[in-house]
């Protein structure tokens, strides 16, 4: 299902028309959509922060319409950005669709098994954050621009970089790098 028209259904729920009504602060922060091995959306689930609680609740979109009450917001410092979707012209296929297509040439080695994508506004603008898991235990993490469909920034991790298990102290620490 289409991103706009999950959108569409979510604004027609009566839960979420109530919901509404008693957070009159939230406001649409993220839509997000798990990648399957057939390469294949799945439900929307559609973010809405609410500044006055600093919390966020959750709608998934799906052959019905579940919600999860508000809970902590995961955010980097400067909060978290309204999400304005008439700005994204490019579908959530057509993102998936150009982060294959970079995968295929950049980064063929790493053949994908599944990931998710985001339709967020942050530093780089309204983006398509796709994250797609390899076969070679990386995570290829690609912006590409809602607007125009550009790619703002490519990024592959393996998981063997993003923390190592000190011996000394079984600590685990974060690579910044």
């Amino acid at each position: 299902m289409n991103f706009k028209k999950a959108f569409e259904l979510l604004g027609k729920d009566s839960i979420f028309t109530e919901w509404s009504a008693s957070h009159p602060s939230a406001f649409t922060a993220y839509f997000f959509s798990d990648i399957d091995e057939q390469l294949q959306l799945g439900p929307w689930q559609i973010g809405l922060y609410d500044k006055k609680e600093d919390k966020i609740a959750k709608f998934i979109v799906d052959t019905q319409i579940t919600y999860e009450p508000l809970a902590e917001a995961f955010k980097k410092p400067g909060g978290i950005k309204k999400l304005d979707i008439k700005k994204a012209k490019i579908s959530a296929e057509e993102a998936r669709d150009t982060v294959l297509g970079l995968q295929k040439k950049k980064y063929v080695q790493h053949l994908v098994l599944k990931g998710f994508l985001i339709l967020q506004n942050i530093e780089q603008g309204t983006v398509w954050n796709v994250t797609l898991l390899t076969r070679t235990f990386a995570a290829l993490n690609v912006k590409v621009n809602a607007t125009n469909g550009e790619i703002v920034e490519d990024q592959l991790m393996t998981f063997f970089d993003m923390s190592e298990i000190s011996p000394s102290t079984n600590k685990i620490s974060r690579s910044t790098t």
